[in-house]
């Protein structure tokens, strides 16, 4: 529990090195659905991805947020990724 606490601060803090204009999409999903972004992407998932590398993860997790609202549009990309969220129009 102390490591995600650790990865999570340490994570928070090279996010916030990264320029606003660049993490948009991320800002716009810690705003419009705290919850998608804290279950979905954990600190330790992203800084292992990168070798723990934080400012490789932040930059991936910025990353991240803008593909996810490039592919399903601004009201979708925040909502979970389950066939009856974000998916629901490819469940059909």
């Amino acid at each position: 529990d102390d490591q995600v606490e650790t990865a999570a601060d340490r994570l928070r803090a090279a996010v916030a090195e990264i320029p606003e204009s660049e993490k948009q999409a991320y800002l716009q999903a810690c705003e419009r659905c705290p919850q998608v972004v804290d279950d979905e992407c954990s600190p330790l998932m992203f800084l292992r991805c990168e070798n723990h590398d934080e400012k490789a993860a932040a930059k991936r997790l910025v990353e991240y947020w803008k593909a996810r609202l490039r592919i399903f549009g601004d009201d979708a990309a925040f909502l979970p990724m389950t066939m009856s969220g974000a998916m629901k129009e490819d469940a059909h």
